[in-house]
């Protein structure tokens, strides 16, 4: 019974120390769905050796590198979307999904062991499920089992690396449990589950380390038919630290169970190593249970950190940040476990002030609320929040608000000195402050003093500081120095490049200035600037809005970047002086301090928001180097899944690297560097703020890839992330094959060429001849046409019994025939010949037509008749055609007249005009439609055709055009014939 009693009164004692709202809580980072995890039902992490964090979700397998998430579930090879628990080994995630296959994943790759199948059979026909797991570095397995009872007493199941399976058998007497540990493995923890309790009130545990068995009597509780089982071993692996079995946990100690302590609700297999000396597990609907060690009793088990709860699994990284997975709200991360603070909401808001002031430290917010911290506890032992009215304000302190707070703080027992600030400071009895324009001093709640009363000053304060005999008050300009004993201004006035004062403390006998953008400034006792300590020296930031003063040479600064601890030894300190910088990323609620203050080695640091403190002595830097990994390579916007010795050709130019910084302390500012060389070239390191790198149409060679990511601390990768690659040149580029090809191409060319001009010149040939035939032809036809108007000449003078006459044109017929087909074969004819032709067929015509037609010659002087050359029987055509539809239907006498003229616009081109009396063309036209003159000219369409095939032939415009002349004139009546065309000069 007194066991039962101590027993419900240490729960109700865990459940008040739960629920005090003065309890401290960590800093963390909470990932969800929102940021890209599958889901917010999360099981185990770990990390594995390249410093990735591998996540188990009921909706698949996580992997993040920092900035992302990357989900394996079914569609990725999962057998099932549900894992449990999670295992790091030899580059390997290894896991058993909810349907009890095994498979781990590597490179990415979601692979399954093929004796993965028969351990599913196993399991099955057992009636078990996989409990715990271990993986040593020769992947050989150990496996224990959940069963609901001994069933032929496989507990263990050991599988070798090719996949042999043994099962080993625990002693049948052994109902609940059994631990088993080898070298090499991690504890595997087997259960049965259908024990009756009403019959075995004790159970027997069974501890079988490296061959050696010890048995324990746990006790079974509250009639449970399951446990939540789990072990945990030190760093000794041959010392199991703590079990737990149902709602009990156990301590060993030398091998024995040396202290237990409920713990009621508790998640299988959560615990995992917190901190030394302390254990972390999760509580069902509880906050994080930390369980502290000391030798052989269990000393504290604390759940104030309510806002972490349901916590499922958890595991300490290699930058020593936590991970913690919860059922119900994703994945927290812890970057500092030394950093916390208070749970009371209040202290969420901006941190104005911190005072210290006898065992007791003063924080003041921004809403007019001060909280009063002990400094031997650590935790909140009062709180004051005035009512309508302005409490305390240290930038703006009113009589009023003073005299309401001495007040409050006389009822308990604590004075006004306690609460002194850098907008007041006490002197003697006397409180001295400023607030914005003001500048005073009250004494017995009435003020004595106001610089606004006295019209002394309009400056705006920032701050009071005191001395032995003076006050410095800061402005947003500089300093003032106000005498106590004079009880007056000095005249002087310390200006600091108009930057604002916000604080002064002393260092030996010279003052140590935070100003806002102009750095830490060292003065001496008048004012002369010594030294100024800037963001070159080390310092968070230029913008200092606190100073502290911890001892004579340890000084911290607030600033708008984070926190600054400044070290200035006493001797030698321009070349000694250490500067530590502390920000968010090592824990801290923001990067925004407005004040510091420390006490016992607890820096309590107000940020905008809240206030958090942490133990300096407990503070390490980020010493671990980041791992540094080629995330992706894209190769001309397609990925590459080797990322060793690529070969590509010339063609594939742009590539794209995508890197992992593995570092989880500044996700979001991650810096790296990078260079890449060629065998010629050592280029220099080149340093981004982002994960991709692009490198476009890069010339072929031998190229070698290096990057190095950088922690929150400035630590940078030791080992590079490497990549060689090499970009063939083209083919042509080689000397050999360039020689061969130009050879060949040369050859082939020639080749080409002379066939290719041959069958051109053979084509051309063709053409001219064909050209030259059809204009033959064309001349040919002259001929006949020629013949048939000749004939009918004839034939008109027998019938007018003019035999003399017909004889004699017989004769001239014969001699005209002679010389028109001497040129049926000549394409071209000499001017004088082609005359003489028209000559001699007006004479012909006139012996039909009793000399009615007069034909007249005119030359250009500069023509020579014998050797220009123009189309043969091009003249006598037009002539033929002006007396046949022009003279003759006109029934008048004739007369043809021909010109023939250089052309001076164009060299080389001849004008001839072809001019008669006749009908005019417009005449003829009518009458061939009134079908008066049955005859159809033929010679008209040769001659075009004849000028059109002499364009085609010899690249040159022939131009003909008919006009009437009584267009021109109303009262002539006739053609002219008007050509241009090119000669030839023989």
């Amino acid at each position: 019974m007194n066991s039962i009693l101590l027993r419900v009164f240490f729960l109700l004692v865990l459940w008040l120390i739960t629920h005090n709202i003065h309890a401290q809580r960590f800093i963390y980072q909470n990932f969800t769905t929102e940021d890209g995890l599958p889901s917010s039902e999360c099981y185990d992490v770990v990390q594995d050796s390249l410093g990735y964090i591998w996540i188990a979700t009921d909706k698949g397998v996580v992997k993040y590198n920092g900035h992302d998430f990357k989900v394996f579930d079914v569609e990725s090879g999962l057998k099932s979307s549900t894992v449990f628990r999670l295992f790091a080994k030899n580059n390997r995630i290894w896991f058993f999904t909810y349907n009890k296959y095994l498979q781990f994943i590597e490179n990415d790759s979601i692979h399954t062991p093929t004796y993965s199948s028969d351990l599913k059979q196993a399991f099955d026909s057992l009636s078990a499920s996989p409990n715990s797991f271990s993986v040593n570095s020769n992947n050989e397995i150990l496996i224990a089992l959940s069963q609901p009872q001994p069933s032929s007493q496989h507990l263990i199941f050991k599988v070798s690396q090719v996949g042999l399976i043994q099962f080993i058998s625990s002693d049948p007497h052994y109902k609940e449990f059994i631990l088993y540990k080898e070298a090499g493995h991690n504890v595997c923890f087997g259960t049965y589950k259908g024990c009756d309790s009403t019959l075995i009130p004790l159970t027997k545990l069974s501890i079988k380390i490296n061959g050696r068995v010890d048995t324990f009597f746990v006790r079974y509780r509250r009639n449970y038919s399951t446990l939540a089982g789990q072990a945990f071993a030190s760093s000794d692996e041959n010392q199991i630290e703590l079990i737990s079995t149902q709602d009990l946990m156990y301590r060993f100690w030398n091998n024995k169970i040396s202290d237990s302590l409920p713990v009621p609700n508790l998640i299988s297999n959560s615990m995992f190593n917190f901190d030394t000396n302390i254990y972390g597990l999760g509580i069902q609907g509880k906050g994080l249970g930390l369980i502290t060690v000391s030798d052989s009793i269990i000393t504290n088990f604390d759940t104030s950190n309510f806002e972490l709860n349901s916590i499922s699994g958890g595991m300490i990284d290699s930058e020593n940040g936590c991970w913690l997975t919860s059922l119900q709200n994703g994945i927290f991360y812890i970057p500092n476990r030394n950093i916390k603070q208070f749970t009371l909401k209040w202290l969420d808001e901006p941190i104005f002030k911190i005072t210290k002031s006898e065992g007791k430290i003063w924080v003041y917010t921004t809403s007019e609320n001060l909280y009063v911290i002990d400094i031997k506890q650590n935790n909140i032992v009062a709180q004051y929040r005035p009512k309508n009215m302005s409490l305390l304000n240290f930038y703006q302190n009113t009589y009023e608000g003073q005299h309401e707070l001495k007040k409050r703080l006389q009822e308990n027992k604590f004075t006004l000195r306690h609460v002194t600030s850098k907008g007041s400071q006490m002197v003697g009895d006397s409180t001295w402050f400023v607030r914005n324009q003001e500048f005073g001093v009250y004494y017995k709640d009435e003020i004595i003093f106001s610089s606004i009363n006295h019209l002394q000053t309009s400056k705006k304060y920032t701050f009071l500081y005191k001395t032995s005999n003076n006050l410095y008050i800061g402005t947003l300009e500089g300093i003032l120095k106000y005498d106590l004993d004079e009880m007056s201004f000095d005249k002087s006035f310390i200006r600091l490049n108009n930057y604002r004062i916000n604080e002064i403390e002393t260092f030996e006998k010279n003052f140590l200035i935070a100003t806002g953008g102009g750095g830490l400034v060292l003065m001496d006792e008048h004012f002369n600037t010594i030294k100024i300590f800037s963001e070159k020296d080390g310092l968070s930031s230029n913008n200092i809005a606190s100073i502290h003063k911890e001892s004579e040479e340890v000084f911290w600064l607030g600033t708008n970047k984070g926190l600054t601890r400044v070290f200035l030894p006493l001797q030698n300190w321009e070349n000694n002086f250490e500067i530590q910088k502390i920000n968010k990323t090592n824990g801290l609620l923001s990067d925004e301090v407005s004040d510091v203050n420390v006490a016992n080695n607890i820096i309590y640091v107000g940020t905008k928001k809240g206030l958090c403190f942490f133990n300096y002595l407990d503070m390490k830097l980020n010493e671990q180097e980041p791992s540094i990994q080629i995330e992706s390579i894209v190769v001309n916007r397609q990925f590459k899944k080797s990322n060793s010795n690529l070969r590509l050709s010339h063609l594939q130019n742009e590539i794209q690297i995508e890197l992992a910084g593995l570092t989880f302390k500044d996700p979001k500012n991650r810096v790296y560097k990078y260079r890449l060389t060629t065998d010629s070239d050592t280029s220099n390191w080149i340093t981004i703020n982002h994960e991709l790198i692009q490198f476009s149409e890069l010339a072929p060679g031998a190229y070698y890839f290096e990057a190095k990511a950088v922690n929150n601390d400035g630590v940078w990768s030791k080992t590079p992330a490497t990549l060689s690659f090499t970009i063939s040149p083209p083919w042509w580029n080689w000397w050999l094959p360039i020689t061969i090809f130009y050879l060949l191409l040369g050859l082939l060319i020639y080749i080409t060429a002379r066939w290719r001009l041959s069958q051109i010149k053979k084509r051309n040939d063709l053409e001219i001849r064909t050209r030259e035939l059809k204009q033959m032809a064309l001349t040919a036809q002259l001929n006949p046409h020629f013949i048939f108007n000749a004939m009918g000449s004839i034939q008109s003078l027998i019938l007018k019994n003019k035999l003399i006459e017909a004889e004699d044109y017989l004769t001239g017929l014969a001699k005209l025939m002679r010389t028109v087909l001497n040129k049926t074969n000549e394409p071209f004819s000499s001017i004088a010949s082609e005359i003489q032709i028209v000559t001699d067929y007006v004479k012909l015509e006139n012996l039909r037509f009793s000399d009615s037609i007069d034909c007249q010659f005119t030359l250009d002087k500069n023509i020579d008749q014998d050797r220009f050359k123009i189309p043969a029987m091009l003249m006598q055509t037009l002539v033929e055609n002006a007396i046949i539809h022009g003279i003759l239907p006109a029934k008048k006498k004739g007369a043809i007249f021909i010109r023939i003229i250089l052309d001076s616009t164009t060299e080389g081109t001849l004008l001839i005009e072809i001019e008669d009396n006749g009908v005019g063309i417009n005449y003829s036209k009518k009458a061939s439609k009134k079908q008066i003159f049955k005859h159809k000219s033929a010679g008209m369409d040769i001659v075009r055709q004849r000028l059109t095939t002499y364009s085609e032939l010899y690249d040159n415009q022939f131009f003909i055009e008919f006009i009437d002349l009584s267009e021109l004139n109303k009262e002539q009546s006739g053609t002219i014939v008007k050509m241009k065309l090119p000669y030839y000069d023989e």
